[in-house]
């Protein structure tokens, strides 16, 4: 146990090392939440999540793996299991996995409990689940631009929570220039100002990731190998034939 926090040293001051304990005791842990479809994880997922770990006072980021995305055909892509799969070796691939990189079938469970299939409901639940967690809502330009088509809670997501935005090839003016972007352009932070507190947002313009999920499944399904998947994946996609990767790749 920690000494009591009453104890005086001899300046009659509380000693600095007790105060650094008790503000190190109070502060939420901040944990950056990028949900993604997985279909499959890639090197412009772990980009931004690697720059998201670069933003002040973030502690971790989660891959929140989704069920499928409420805005994409769920008949398309590859089962659940092999996606989650596919996102832990994207962040194996990193050195982070289990330290600052984490993926996370929360969202998952909430689906399996018949929870409502919306972002601003699963941070409410996050939040409830994990007490001593601050969630921080991580997206993409694209999905900044349409913020406010997403069902009569959106702006919840701005008032509550911190967000942070990372810039997508195409959508950037779009995002700047959105309903969102507009009406939150108040509590707007420049990345280097930035510290996971709810109700502020920033835009993050070091990722410039052109390759997407749809490109790469593209890739698999004539047998090449996508220089922005880990040889693992590549393997793993190889020995269960996902995305109709053939046996024998063409490269």
């Amino acid at each position: 146990m920690f000494r009591s926090t009453s104890t005086l040293n001899s300046g009659g001051e509380f000693s600095s090392f007790y105060v650094r304990i008790i503000a190190m005791e109070q502060r939420k842990k901040t944990v950056g939440i990028m949900g993604v479809s997985g279909d499959p994880v890639h090197d412009g997922h772990i980009a931004a999540a690697l720059a998201a770990l670069e933003l002040p006072g973030m502690d971790e980021v989660w891959l929140m793996v989704t069920p499928h995305s409420p805005f994409k055909d769920p008949s398309r892509g590859a089962a659940l299991e092999h996606r989650t799969h596919l996102a832990n070796l994207a962040a194996m691939s990193t050195g982070r996995l289990g330290h600052r990189i984490k993926v996370s079938d929360f969202e998952v469970l909430l689906r399996r409990f018949g929870v409502e299939n919306s972002t601003v409901t699963m941070l409410e639940h996050f939040a409830e689940t994990y007490p001593s967690l601050q969630p921080v809502w991580l997206m993409g330009a694209d999905n900044l631009a349409t913020l406010h088509t997403w069902g009569n809670r959106w702006q919840d997501i701005m008032e509550k929570y911190p967000v942070g935005v990372f810039a997508r090839p195409g959508s950037d003016e779009g995002a700047k220039a959105s309903i969102a972007a507009t009406l939150y352009k108040e509590t707007f932070l420049s990345p280097e100002t930035f510290a996971c507190k709810p109700g502020t947002w920033t835009f993050v313009e070091s990722v410039h990731s052109t390759i997407s999920s749809t490109i790469i499944r593209e890739q698999l399904r004539q047998g090449r190998n996508p220089p922005e998947l880990c040889l693992d994946a590549i393997g793993y996609i190889r020995q269960y034939g996902l995305y109709d990767y053939p046996q024998t790749s063409t490269q």
